[in-house]
């Protein structure tokens, strides 16, 4: 018996109707506010926005994180130092132009700093970088933005991040590290350019301890670093009277690799391996005890291969021959 023409265009209409009812939202409207449980998703479907608990924790983060990859694997929190401490928080943007994370009571868990603007225009949108980033709804030019995540990162570093400095603007970008891997609260270590030494290096510090530098940049790589070119990630450092900054692109399309300042100060390279469904760290900073900024002290020596890796120098005794 032939299907009536009707319930072909009927039965159509239903798929195209679920269609764009399931298709990824990636933009949030000053009409559209996003609830806990309610998510954005980058157009590519490769990052997704919302709220989050770590571990056993029952505090809210609003964080970013990978769409496709399991385990939700985190890479920005907004309000760290400041959970909600229910379901009841909601993104929205704020009267003055800002992206405001507030709960039931309206308490401001966190907002962007952006300067106020008065425009009804302003949208928040997540692109496929992983960045969020508020801008005018009619703004297309890329990086003509009026805030962006990207220059507030948390414990980890993107492709097209930059880390450092903006001169003209006074902005450090640094990555933070967490209180611990459940607690996205700010933690004791810090990783960005040193300005402060003839030549900017990338510097880890706990609290303002220097704890790990990198070197110099040598045209290709840091000097103090031990890899060579290769086929995960391309290295840049710009260094001019605007702008002073580390970021690095992935080496194609489907690579797919973060760095992590993590809780004890290791700065961790990982690269995403889709056969085994699972991140696998590449290397780590400070590589070893002698990696460690200062670890043997003044006219000392360490050698990393030795049953007591600090030593003096020729012409030199211990200042304590206990120690």
């Amino acid at each position: 018996m032939d299907i009536p023409c009707f319930s072909i265009l009927y039965f159509i209409s239903i798929c195209m109707f679920a269609l764009e009812v399931c298709k990824s939202v990636d933009v949030l409207s000053s009409s559209e506010p996003i609830r806990d449980g309610d998510t954005l998703v980058s157009v590519g479907e490769k990052f997704q926005l919302g709220f989050f608990s770590p571990g056993n924790s029952s505090y809210r983060f609003l964080a970013i994180w990978y769409h496709n990859i399991p385990e939700k694997t985190i890479v920005w929190v907004a309000n760290g130092d400041n959970p909600v401490n229910d379901s009841s928080g909601v993104l929205k943007i704020g009267s003055e132009g800002k992206l405001v994370l507030v709960d039931q009571a309206e308490r401001v868990s966190w907002s962007s700093n952006n300067k106020n603007t008065t425009s009804q225009s302003v949208v928040a949108q997540l692109l496929d970088s992983g960045n969020l980033v508020l801008k005018e709804f009619s703004e297309n030019v890329s990086g003509n933005y009026l805030w962006q995540s990207f220059d507030h990162p948390s414990n980890t570093l993107l492709a097209g991040t930059k880390l450092g400095w903006d001169l003209r603007m006074g902005l450090d970008r640094h990555m933070t590290s967490w209180k611990s891997a459940e607690d996205p609260s700010t933690g004791d270590f810090t990783y960005g350019v040193d300005l402060g030494g003839i030549i900017p290096q990338l510097v880890i510090r706990n609290g303002r301890v220097k704890y790990f530098r990198t070197g110099p940049w040598n045209g290709i790589q840091f000097s103090g670093l031990r890899f060579s070119p290769n086929l995960i990630f391309i290295p840049k450092f710009v260094n001019n009277s605007q702008e002073v900054y580390y970021t690095f692109d992935n080496f194609n399309e489907s690579t797919i690799t973060r760095s992590v300042l993590n809780a004890s100060g290791n700065h961790q390279r990982y690269l995403w391996n889709e056969e085994t469904r699972e991140w696998t760290m590449i290397y780590m900073l400070p590589h070893d005890e002698c990696d460690v900024y200062g670890n043997c002290g003044p006219n000392s020596m360490c050698t990393i291969s030795n049953p007591q890796i600090c030593s003096c120098m020729i012409g030199y005794q211990p200042k304590s021959q206990a120690e």
